[in-house]
């Protein structure tokens, strides 16, 4: 009980962390959301108010990537218009309740994954509840809580029993996130039961028992997507929402390998012998980055190897606990815990699962080489977590199992759940939350980054335009979150994320962008689309605007608005007209 207590203690303290800063989001912000979260209030507030699920009047472009949680914001809305709360209040809110909502299903999960073990469950749900880092990713005001949840929801054993609930859950999820497809490993793993011994069955026999199973996931796959895909396709002419079309453009042009190379610096792999690992790729004329990300590589081959050899473990332990007779087979789900072998505290798909979803998130990453944003590191690092803690614990379960076993083995068993407890709170950052408990603010480190504080400046820039454009004034920036939802005007993205207009001006010119992280704004999107106004940051207008004496003389700067820490170089934002033709 008193694990319960304190668990719901802690999902209060999370919420009052999304609750304290939302009501100062209209002026001067405590908590400051990610700009691309304004782009889906905005498409939100804009449905609610009867403008249709888009960006600007007349243009039928869906520029986000969420259906789902766009729909969950919108009946949010539509059911608070009496209250008149403001859209990011809601947001905030609404992510609040999922932070807490996907700490419990994880709780309920580790449970049943880790059935010997429900202290680790408790304490793994719990401190990535009070996470510092997760929830100041969750005040961005992103949808990354419900996609936690929904995976969370989905590796449940009462939902993988039921295929075409599993399937609808992950088509949900897809909606939510285009990365969940991960989650068709584990449900192929559930239905094939690698996880589980098939005493006497052969591969052929496994995969004609799981065709059934897997035509029922993807059934309800199918019934779950089909809404949007209608909708998508009555209303926009195109299943596959804009914003991701455009990213394939690309948008950033990235060295490949990039973003499986920062998403295995994000996923909180270890790199044991690091400093010499390094030295020896130095020697062999590895060095810099990839040296790291080779170790963070063999890290993962190594976490691979141990699990295939524990999973190979745990089912021997099964096959000598059950006697089949001669010609048959015996097949046990992998969801059975009545069945399966006494004296293991850890089941095989709390290792394989995690990690083969983790595997293939990674392989996304690689194939499609998108530039990797804050929002979407938080299903890198619960999965590596998950994966890493059940090898660990199942690991002593090896060591410990064999009551005969040398003393020194259980002691470097129970060496080994110490070290991974340790682990878990670093990870974590406990240190960091027990320090700030007495006050809820996990937004403190939020307010000095100055990728979020220039939200403040857009708001102020939008301001401005209110005051002096024309109504029908046409505005191109490459950041158009803040100002999109600040200002109601006819905004036109550089980077063609919500613009079907500016995609023909993709991929952007590595010369007209300081940086592959800084795509500039294109001076054949500004030529051809005469924008009235152009906002931005110096450093996307440095190597097309200002590097242009056409374009110096057609747009003059009429505003400047000071940011509150100097970003990219950059110590204000810029407002500039285009200039009366004579």
């Amino acid at each position: 009980m008193w694990q319960v207590l304190l668990f719901a203690a802690a999902g209060v303290w999370v919420m009052i962390q999304h609750m304290v800063p939302v009501g100062s989001i209209g002026s001067e912000a405590l908590s400051l959301p990610f700009d691309d979260a304004f782009i889906t209030w905005r498409y939100v507030e804009r449905a609610a108010t009867g403008h249709g699920l888009t960006w600007n009047d007349g243009e039928a472009v869906f520029g986000i990537s969420t259906p789902l949680y766009a729909l969950v914001l919108l009946v949010v809305r539509l059911l608070s218009a009496p209250m008149d709360i403001s859209l990011p209040v809601l947001g905030l809110a609404v992510n609040g309740v999922l932070s807490v909502v996907a700490a419990g299903l994880l709780w309920r999960l580790l449970r049943q994954w880790w059935p010997g073990r429900p202290g680790w469950a408790w304490a793994t749900a719990l401190l990535w509840l009070v996470d510092p880092g997760e929830i100041g990713v969750s005040l961005g005001g992103m949808e990354t809580n419900l996609v936690l949840a929904l995976w969370a929801l989905v590796l449940q054993r009462q939902v993988l029993t039921r295929p075409i609930l599993a399937g609808v859950l992950g088509g949900l999820a897809c909606l939510a996130r285009p990365e969940s497809l991960v989650l068709v490993g584990p449900l192929v793993l559930h239905a094939i039961g690698i996880c589980t011994p098939h005493i006497g069955m052969g591969v052929g026999g496994r995969l004609r028992l799981a065709l059934p199973t897997l035509a029922r996931n993807a059934m309800g796959s199918i019934l779950a997507v089909a809404p949007w895909f209608a909708f998508a396709l009555m209303n926009y002419g195109d299943l596959v929402p804009h914003s991701i079309r455009a990213k394939g453009a690309p948008l950033y042009d990235l060295a490949p390998g990039r973003a499986l190379q920062d998403a295995l610096f994000a996923s909180g792999l270890p790199r044991p012998g690091g400093a010499w690992l390094g030295r020896v790729a130095a020697n062999a004329g590895v060095g810099g980055q990839m040296a790291i990300s080779l170790q963070y590589g063999l890290s993962l081959l190594l976490l691979l190897a141990l699990a295939t050899v524990l999973i190979r473990w745990q089912q021997s332990i099964f096959s000598q606990s059950k006697t089949v007779p001669e010609g048959r087979a015996s097949v046990v789900a992998p969801h059975d815990h009545g069945q399966w072998a006494s004296g293991l505290r850890v089941r095989p798909e709390a290792l394989s699962s995690p990690l083969l979803a983790l595997v293939l998130l990674l392989a996304l990453y690689l194939l499609g080489n998108p530039f990797l944003l804050p929002w979407y590191l938080p299903p890198l690092r619960w999965l590596t977590r998950l994966a890493m803690l059940g090898c660990a614990l199942a690991l002593a379960d090896r060591a410990l199992h064999d009551v005969g076993a040398m003393r020194w083995r259980r002691v470097l068993a129970l060496t080994l759940l110490f070290a991974t407890g340790g682990w878990l709170a670093n990870s974590a950052g406990v240190a960091w939350t027990l320090r700030r408990l007495p006050t809820p603010a996990a937004y403190d480190a939020i307010v000095r980054d100055p990728t979020r504080q220039r939200i403040r400046a857009y708001s102020t820039a939008a301001r401005w335009l209110t005051n002096h454009a024309e109504q029908d004034a046409r505005v191109m920036a490459s950041e158009i979150g803040q100002l999109g939802w600040s200002w109601p005007g006819h905004i036109i993205d550089s980077c063609a994320l919500v613009s079907a207009e500016s995609l023909p001006f993709l991929p952007i010119p590595t010369d007209e962008s300081t940086s592959p992280e800084t795509p500039g704004i294109p001076k054949a999107a500004i030529e051809r689309l005469r924008p009235d106004f152009i906002v931005s940051l110096p450093v996307f207008t440095r190597q097309s605007v200002d590097a242009d004496p056409t374009l110096r003389s057609n747009y003059q700067e009429v505003a400047r608005v000071p940011l509150v820490s100097p970003l990219w170089g950059d110590e204000a934002l810029r407002i500039l007209r285009r200039r009366s033709e004579r």
